[in-house]
């Protein structure tokens, strides 16, 4: 499987998982929102960090902050470049990705995992191989799920929401 592909690859079966009696694609209601920091970046009051485009759910704009934080700590700095709301049959699954100021190592999947736990996140597991690192964890109660290749300098993490 493609490297780019494994994240997608994750947030489908976390989604697929959830539906038990209807298949996937059943009136899934998707709305996007992707933008470049050189067209709409703008700038949070509260952060001071650039951001793509404004998250629409107060819960999950907490989660981005702190994976902000978090993340620019381990590799330098750390912005959102898009986000996406996917509303399926029983979740809403948030996948929010994040360009690095330095690509992602094994030397930094210790830090990952305890500096996520710093940032008020319950680690459940980490998976991890020669060429991806997977945290899985919650935050507030939502699962969270962070997914970086080795050598990327691009993050995504998923949010999953109670459904519509």
């Amino acid at each position: 499987m493609s490297r780019h592909l494994h994240p997608l690859a994750l947030v489908l079966l976390v989604a697929c998982a959830s539906t038990r009696a209807k298949a996937c694609h059943d009136g899934d209601d998707t709305t996007t929102q992707t933008t470049t920091a050189a067209t709409a970046a703008t700038t949070s009051p509260s952060t001071g960090a650039a951001t793509a485009g404004e998250i629409d759910d107060t819960d999950v704009v907490a989660v981005d902050r702190a994976l902000q934080a978090l993340l620019g700590g381990i590799y330098r700095e750390a912005r959102r470049s898009s986000w996406k709301r996917e509303s399926g049959p029983g979740s809403i699954v948030f996948t929010l990705e994040y360009s690095l100021g330095q690509a992602h190592s094994k030397a930094s999947v210790a830090a990952l995992s305890a500096g996520m736990t710093s940032h008020g996140f319950t680690v459940d597991r980490v998976l991890d191989d020669d060429a991806v690192t997977t945290v899985f964890a919650a935050r507030d109660g939502f699962p969270v799920s962070v997914t970086v290749d080795v050598g990327a300098s691009t993050l995504v993490a998923t949010v999953e929401r109670a459904g519509p």
